[in-house]
């Protein structure tokens, strides 16, 4: 531990070797329970899901400005250097 780090100690050893396999299990739940909200055919997921787009998606005018940023990177610099 010269180095001053404490990856090397045995207690951070035993603790990674615990919880990897907590994260491990803790992810896969966290995918399929994704791919069941994505996969829904109930109307009130497919409603919970419009109002999530609705107050927290991208408005029209930045998908706009994000297409224009993908087709020429220099043009928003004009557009707001110019303001």
């Amino acid at each position: 531990m010269n180095d001053g780090s404490v990856n090397g100690h045995p207690v951070v050893k035993r603790l990674r070797g615990i919880s990897e396999p907590v994260v491990t299990k803790s992810q896969e739940f966290v995918d399929d329970v994704h791919e069941q909200w994505e996969a829904s055919d109930s109307l009130v997921i497919h409603k919970i899901q419009d109002l999530n787009e609705i107050g927290f998606g991208e408005t029209h005018a930045a998908l706009t400005f994000k297409e224009i940023c993908r087709i020429d990177p220099v043009i928003p610099k004009t557009l707001c250097l110019g303001r």
